[in-house]
């Protein structure tokens, strides 16, 4: 085992999340444990706890990165074409499909953890979703209805791509009827935000 004053905790830290993604990566989330990740590292159970609250920080930890690599993604789609969008979303969701399920996860279950640095990311990749939308008559509305684009892809794909299901034609099929509904200017300005 490696010994506690080898490394800095920052270190420390970005050692345990580079542990906890390859565990997620490699067995998924439900594998996620902290003494899998301290065996990995090499030091003791307390150590990670030294950076870390608790597994939820570390979660929620790398949930952000998830959150970062995704705007990454989508901000390579051009213009207002909301199918290559879509088409990305599901893209990304392929190349990471464990970090994806532990964030979609967390986001279900409501241990999402709000902090001001996962907010700032979440409100980054509404803004980028809304983007690409046709222009409304209300900022707040545009917001609105990129927040009901993203969770509507998020939708498509965690109830088609459930327990590992890898039926990715269909889901892109569905995520080109999901984003070509919200192409349509007319009908998207005419609904008023609550």
């Amino acid at each position: 085992m490696a010994r506690r004053n080898k490394h800095t905790p920052e270190e420390i830290k970005a050692m345990v999340l580079c542990a906890a993604k390859a565990i997620v990566i490699e067995q998924g989330g439900s594998a996620l444990t902290v003494r899998k990740i301290a065996q990995r590292i090499g030091y003791t159970v307390g150590s990670v706890y030294m950076v870390f609250e608790n597994m939820a920080d570390v979660i929620r930890h790398i949930n952000e990165q998830t959150l970062e690599n995704l705007f990454r993604d989508l901000a390579q789609v051009q213009g207002h074409d909301l199918q290559a969008l879509g088409c990305a979303y599901l893209g990304f969701v392929k190349q990471n499909y464990h970090c994806w399920c532990l964030w979609s996860e967390s986001q279900a279950n409501g241990h999402h953890h709000a902090s001001e640095s996962y907010q700032a990311k979440v409100d980054a990749l509404i803004n980028l979703i809304g983007s690409h939308l046709p222009n409304t008559e209300t900022p707040g509305l545009k917001r609105q209805l990129a927040k009901t684009l993203w969770g509507s892809m998020q939708g498509v794909c965690a109830t088609q791509l459930g327990n590992g299901a890898d039926n990715f034609r269909e889901v892109e099929d569905n995520l080109r009827i999901l984003t070509g509904l919200f192409c349509c200017k007319p009908s998207l300005t005419r609904i008023r935000p609550g």
